[in-house]
């Protein structure tokens, strides 16, 4: 491996390094973008035709953040204890084959593409827990959030508080529509991953097993032709044996 590819392993510092390093080089198919912008409009426009007050939109905002950040924490631990398999799995003997070999349509390398994808689904669903994390603490009735917006709809005699219900029910529910998006295309992509690791070491045994083949067929051919020597030496080493013999009794 070249010194650049061994600096590109390491070139992340910060987690935000590695979300912008990991969505600017792994491919996003463009449904996924379409579906999130439609599911957005929809909220939207459900929100402000439904007649709701704010009081109840609000009320669903609660709702759904605490459904969103229950489902967030428990995915997030499958997925940790995913990548602690994967880590295990990726063995030392792999490291290596993964870190050389390329994805074709990102150019990174699997080790780094593998990698890659679980940092693209852990940051979001860090960051819909603290997003969840922030509505559950302020966002209550009666808190700090709900009184702002009341002041600011009283002094602009606008009913802000209704309209940022309406934003805020679309924001958590289009980010709770991406989760499940990016966890969808993530179990495929971790599938791929495990089956070209298991191809990886499967080739690697091949390798192993035919060095092998090849060394054992060496050492045959080097003892057959040590072999006919040492039978011409035996045979040499036998007539001279005879010819002692014969002049000796010739002697006699």
């Amino acid at each position: 491996m070249t010194k650049e590819d061994l600096d590109d392993i390491t070139r992340e510092k910060t987690l935000v390094d590695v979300y912008r390093y990991v969505t600017s080089r792994i491919w996003v198919r463009p449904i996924y973008l379409v579906t999130r912008a439609v599911v957005f409009v929809l909220l939207i426009v459900s929100g402000i035709v439904s007649g709701a007050s704010a009081v109840d939109l609000g009320g669903r905002v609660r709702e759904w953040s605490a459904f969103g950040f229950n489902f967030a924490a428990t995915v997030l631990g499958i997925l940790l204890a995913g990548f602690a398999i994967f880590s295990t799995i990726a063995t030392t003997a792999l490291v290596e084959p993964l870190a050389a070999f390329k994805e074709e349509k990102s150019n990174l390398s699997y080790l780094k593409y593998t990698a890659g994808h679980f940092m693209s689904v852990f940051i979001p669903y860090v960051l819909f827990l603290l997003l969840h994390g922030i509505v559950m603490l302020f966002g209550w009735y009666g808190g700090p959030f709900t009184k702002a917006v009341t002041w600011l709809g009283v002094i602009s005699h606008v009913d802000i508080g209704r309209y940022s219900s309406v934003l805020m029910m679309a924001i958590v529910g289009t980010f709770f529509v991406h989760l499940l998006i990016v966890l969808q295309s993530f179990v495929f992509n971790v599938y791929a991953a495990f089956m070209f690791m298991a191809r990886t070491k499967l080739e690697l045994d091949s390798i192993e097993q035919q060095r092998a083949s090849e060394q054992g067929r060496t050492g045959r051919s080097r003892f057959a032709s040590v072999q006919p020597a040492q039978t011409s030496n035996d045979d040499d080493k036998s007539a001279i044996e005879a010819h002692q013999h014969a002049e000796r009794r010739g002697k006699r």
